[in-house]
């Protein structure tokens, strides 16, 4: 019958070039680092938490990359301003200057989350770190007794 196919390879006669499937929007890859370090921040200006850096290499220079953090900490001491920032290489890509405050005074437990959306337009291997700095007294990052409660994950999606 006109316009029937008759034991064709529809893959070969559809054929889609590669360049046209696309990776957007697709998860492309994730790295991930986890610590059970302890780390004792008493500044006022960023300092490295330890362990929290994690390293990816982009397979994309249009690459987006996500980073997620979190990990377990106390706050020492009332009046407690707390910061977070997020750095690739040098650059700090999310600040929060003002993540959390506490008005008691003690010990106060204050879980850790950060993160940010970041472009670094690159296909070299890329490192991530984040850094905290207090308002007054210290801020701890605690290991739990043992167990790795910071995490720091990189996930790349496709541009």
């Amino acid at each position: 019958a006109t316009g029937t196919i008759v034991n064709a390879d529809i893959n070969a006669s559809a054929a889609i070039a590669g360049t046209k499937l696309a990776n957007t929007g697709k998860v492309l890859q994730v790295v991930e680092a986890d610590s059970g370090s302890s780390t004792t921040i008493n500044t006022t200006t960023y300092a490295a938490i330890t362990g929290a850096s994690v390293t990816i290499t982009p397979t994309s220079a249009t690459s987006r990359i996500i980073i997620d953090f979190s990990c377990g900490a106390y706050c020492n001491g009332s009046s407690t301003g707390i910061g977070l920032q997020i750095k690739r290489g040098a650059i700090a890509v999310r600040d929060m200057g003002r993540y959390a405050y506490s008005g008691n005074s003690g010990f106060v437990p204050l879980p850790i989350s950060i993160t940010c959306l970041d472009s670094p337009a690159t296909t070299s291997a890329t490192t991530y770190t984040v850094e905290a700095k207090i308002g007054t007294n210290g801020l701890e990052v605690n290991n739990g007794g043992g167990t790795k409660p910071l995490i720091i994950r990189a996930t790349e999606i496709g541009a």
